[in-house]
């Protein structure tokens, strides 16, 4: 038959190591996890929620920057188009000048 005498050294680590876990979790003068632990909760959830909104931010952030990139694309596309339809007439007024010059001339 065995010692009881022998298993004692391995009943005081599992004493110790239980004491040491009840001082973790209940505090032993501090803040325990059983505390520690709900505010923990609380905090992850507020991040959470931050995170959420910060999503939704940065979401319509880049779709407002998407529409300005693309406003001023259109505004210089119609400056171009602009400045071709004025090159266009200001063409057709000198090119109608010179026909009527040429045809003054010719008759006088």
């Amino acid at each position: 038959m065995s010692n009881p005498c022998t298993k004692e050294g391995e009943l005081g680590k599992i004493e110790q190591a239980i004491d040491l876990l009840t001082k973790e979790i209940f505090g032993n003068g501090q803040k325990g996890l059983i505390r520690t632990i709900p505010r923990l909760e609380s905090k992850v959830d507020d991040v959470l929620l931050n995170q959420s909104d910060m999503r939704i931010t940065i979401s319509a952030l880049v779709k407002f920057q998407t529409e300005i990139v693309s406003i001023e694309t259109f505004k210089a596309k119609a400056r171009a188009r602009a400045l071709q339809r004025t090159a266009v007439i200001v063409s057709s007024i000198l090119s109608f000048g010179g026909i009527i010059v040429t045809l003054i001339i010719k008759l006088v």
